[in-house]
């Protein structure tokens, strides 16, 4: 049965819901200017690869390609990274004679690099857009790059769907993130900038139509998809609720633990700030170190500064402590710089905007989706998780008492 919204007076039963959906089914045809449209990507089915991304990119940062972009993309993507990099070195990386520049695709494993041995400057791209890291590899690319290239000034860019930042904590001081968004305003600034011939238009615009819809999300597609879900938000959910999506059942699943510990006063945890792919929570020691704000102006929309956040990767789990950097103030901000010395986690960069204090291991899915073995398996997981966040903020606890007299009373025990 469907369990959304609290009972009013006005509701209806799903019966219902699923009725008045199919006598306004005309409603969907807003979406055929998307279903009905023409993609070369999705008739070749590489819209979800994440090598086929990679050539392209590499096509479009390459000056010498056939594309007649010449050097614009690299130009525009180094004046991106740049401006986000205090360590940069503007005048040389914006300078440079771009068309001595070499692009390869998987040197040493490496995504993308864009190499200038006349300019001694290399850019290294980690594309992630459909798994995660493993193995090391972006300590293993940096270590392998400074061997080979030890004269030469590098960037390092992680790129990913929405721009975060590397699960190594190693990494977050010399990978910088950026988004696939970004991407889009670079290529999109570069092709304006040029007059091309039909076919590479047409190409360009294809790719960057099925990054939109696939990868970033299409604004008006977003904006129409609201529309229809606020006007059959009951059939639409209970559709949903009964697709066989891993994902969402996992998410359900933890907000259930969320919501039973939260009964219990363990932690505090409001709905409205988790999704499919985060599952967000304080704790009321937690909560203490770093206060709410009075009123709702956090990264997260939300008054409070930090979150313990579930990462739900579809077919796996794990737990991280986040902390927001917006609007903090300067006490606040010199209580998240002490905490993150006390945990020996300092700071890899100035300009950070997220911070991760705590994380733990990923517990991969064994059991079957399917059957009632993903909620038990999901609740031991998550129980596990607590045992470690509690021990967590006790180790916390007693490094804080033990250096309370270095802390000048920021932090409270």
């Amino acid at each position: 049965m469907y369990s959304g919204s609290p009972s009013t007076s006005n509701e209806i039963s799903d019966k219902e819901a699923l009725q008045n959906l199919l006598l306004d089914i005309q409603c969907l045809d807003k979406l055929s200017k998307w279903s009905n449209r023409f993609n070369l990507f999705d008739v070749l089915k590489i819209s979800g690869t994440e090598i086929r991304h990679s050539n392209v990119l590499a096509w479009l940062l390459d000056p010498n390609e056939n594309h007649g972009l010449g050097d614009a993309v690299l130009r525009r993507l180094l004046q991106t990274l740049v401006i986000n990099s205090p360590q940069a070195d503007v005048f040389h990386s914006l300078l440079m004679d771009l068309y001595g520049f070499t692009v390869l695709r998987e040197w040493g494993h490496i995504d993308l690099l864009a190499v200038s041995h006349e300019e001694r400057f290399l850019l290294c791209i980690e594309n992630k857009v459909f798994s995660g890291e493993h193995d090391h590899q972006l300590a293993r690319y940096q270590e392998l790059l400074e061997k080979e290239y030890p004269q030469y000034h590098k960037i390092f860019a992680f790129l990913t769907p929405g721009g975060t930042e590397p699960e190594e904590e190693s990494a977050c001081g010399t990978w910088q993130s950026i988004s696939y968004e970004q991407i889009i305003e670079v290529v999109e600034a570069a092709k304006s900038e040029k007059t091309l011939s039909a076919e590479v238009s047409f190409f360009i615009d294809q790719y960057l139509d099925a990054v939109r819809r696939h990868i970033v999300g299409d604004r008006e597609l977003e904006k129409i998809c609201r529309e229809i879900y606020a006007k059959h938000r009951q059939a639409l959910d209970l559709i949903y609720e009964n697709r066989p999506d891993t994902a969402s059942q996992i998410s359900s699943i933890v907000q259930e633990w969320c919501k039973e510990k939260a009964h219990t006063g363990g932690i505090s945890f409001d709905p409205q700030y988790s999704g499919k792919a985060y599952i967000r929570f304080t704790t009321p020691y937690m909560t203490k170190l770093l206060p709410e704000f009075e009123e709702e102006k956090s990264g997260w929309n939300s008054k409070s500064m930090y979150y313990y956040e579930v990462v739900n990767y579809g077919n796996s789990i794990k737990v991280v402590l986040t902390v927001g950097r917006d609007n903090l103030s300067a006490h606040q901000m010199d209580c998240c710089e002490q905490l993150s010395t006390l945990l020996n986690q300092p700071d890899k960069k100035e300009a950070w905007r997220w911070k991760r204090l705590f994380a733990t291991r990923r517990h991969s899915i064994k059991a079957d989706p399917l059957t009632d073995d993903l909620h038990k398996e999901l609740f031991q997981a998550m129980d596990q998780y607590w045992e470690q966040i509690a021990d967590f903020e006790h180790k916390t606890c007693t490094a804080i008492e033990q250096s309370s007299q270095t802390l000048d009373g920021n932090l409270p025990v």
